[in-house]
């Protein structure tokens, strides 16, 4: 990964796992945890994270990345492999901007057979490998199963779990999801809903554009529920819809209208809250709106 996305390590939370706690139920305490643990996938120096997995008293952490090819590779899918307590926490690593193959496949928008946005049916194939053997494993030992992602993570991880399901009867005991675009077309989020639909929990911080991708109009369709929060707020587990599914937010105009408001902004008006004070947040706070609601640090201090 690139420093496009890591966090300066003075910048973690020590409490990011003090209310930590592995059940169906939406849990504000899990919900904060796993929105860092999104972090935390992006990192790729391991004595990095070993020393942060220990300040949150983690059992164990093993980051995991898909093989590189002999020739350029479609996708680049990475994440980590945590254990706290009891619990198995799979995160999911999300779109690295300096990372073409991350590129390559969030544009990857035609459907698939399965009814998946082909793109994010290859990357999670791709690490499909390494996982399985961490799920089959859960499953035999009787460990409550997380899983989570940030943007590209949380598509993976959806697809996971399906597959998860379809192939080892396992299924996780909730997933949390931030920043995530739509996977499948109305068929797959309606099966997908029966399964996991109501211990999905997909949050939406401000503007962000991702969760309006891929559009409506290429017959994509959202799983889970969503939870959403305004600019500069904290999420509230009370306004966590109750049913699964649902088509907020829309895709009409949604890039075209969040560009020329960062534009507007660009000279006037309040900048998006960053909790990293770093060279890149200060950079990040003068993106458009819609992009800059995206970026990983805004989920976090949202539950902080």
């Amino acid at each position: 990964m690139s420093k496009l996305v890591e966090l300066p390590e003075d910048h973690y939370s020590d409490t990011a796992f003090s209310d930590f706690a592995p059940a169906a139920e939406f849990h504000r305490g899990t919900a904060r945890a796993l929105s860092w643990a999104c972090q935390l996938a992006y990192e790729s120096n391991d004595a990095k994270i070993s020393r942060i997995a220990e300040r949150w008293t983690l059992d164990s952490v093993q980051p995991f990345q898909q093989e590189p090819d002999k020739l350029m590779s479609l996708s680049a899918s990475r994440g980590v492999l945590i254990e706290k307590g009891a619990a198995l926490i799979i995160a999911f690593t999300g779109t690295d901007p300096a990372v073409v193959p991350n590129l390559i496949t969030d544009l990857a928008a035609k459907s698939s057979q399965a009814g998946l946005h082909s793109g994010f049916e290859m990357a999670a194939a791709a690490i499909w490998h390494v996982i399985a053997p961490a799920l089959t494993a859960a499953r035999d030992a009787g460990r409550p199963l997380v899983i989570t992602g940030h943007s590209l993570g949380g598509a993976l991880g959806i697809v996971t779990a399906h597959r998860a399901l379809r192939d080892l009867a396992v299924s996780p005991v909730a997933i949390y999801n931030y920043g995530t675009p739509r996977v499948g077309d109305a068929g797959f989020a309606q099966a997908f809903n029966r399964a996991f639909g109501a211990t999905t929990y997909r949050m939406v911080y401000g503007a962000d554009v991702v969760p309006t991708l891929p559009g409506r109009s290429l017959g994509y369709s959202h799983v889970g529920r969503r939870l959403h929060c305004v600019r500069g707020a904290r999420f509230d587990a009370a306004a966590l819809e109750n049913e699964p599914g649902g088509e907020e937010p829309k895709s009409a105009n949604v890039v075209l209208s969040s560009f020329m408001d960062g534009v507007r902004r660009l000279f006037a008006g309040p900048l998006s809250p960053s909790a990293r004070t770093d060279l890149l947040g200060i950079l990040y706070r003068r993106l458009p709106p819609g992009v800059a609601d995206h970026l990983p640090d805004r989920y976090f201090n949202a539950f902080d």
